[in-house]
């Protein structure tokens, strides 16, 4: 934003991180052990915003989006 620019909607509108049926990678840890998968958004959001997310061939979990494209399992 320039010095002197006008707020807009265009300008304050931040970009989402994953949209809902976008390929993510999923980060599951536990304790020391850390697991990455790829999984299917079921919604959209920004980062640090909690979604659910599918894996392949598994059931629906609560993920928080880390970085675009990538969530990490909420425990």
């Amino acid at each position: 934003i320039a010095a002197g620019e006008p707020l807009t909607q265009a300008v304050l509108d931040v970009p989402l991180a994953v949209r809902a049926g976008d390929e993510v990678t999923l980060t599951v840890t536990a304790g020391t052990v850390q697991v990455t998968t790829t999984a299917r958004a079921r919604a959209s959001g920004h980062t640090g915003q909690t979604i659910r997310v599918v894996p392949e061939g598994g059931k629906a979990v609560r993920a928080r989006i880390t970085r675009p494209g990538a969530v990490e399992v909420v425990q």
